[in-house]
């Protein structure tokens, strides 16, 4: 089930992100124009820049992406 998606209150509550294969990859931080922003880790952290195109859907405690783990490291940024 997917519920529609309100990104200033998903970056505020900093709601869970997990991969298409159900792996966690962090949480938003925030979102701009068609971009959510996603940071993973608390000792070596990983930054992801996301399109927001990539989303599947929203259920309500976490968005859930199209992208597998396997791939996740391409939208990493420093």
């Amino acid at each position: 089930m997917s519920i529609p998606i309100d990104w200033g209150e998903i970056s505020k509550s900093k709601k869970g992100v997990r991969t298409s294969d159900d792996k966690a990859c962090g949480v938003v931080i925030s979102s701009s124009g068609d971009e959510i922003f996603v940071v993973d880790g608390a000792v070596n952290i990983k930054k992801y820049r996301i399109p927001k195109s990539k989303v599947n859907f929203y259920n309500g405690a976490e968005l859930v992406l199209e992208i597998p783990t396997s791939l996740i490291q391409e939208y990493e940024y420093p």
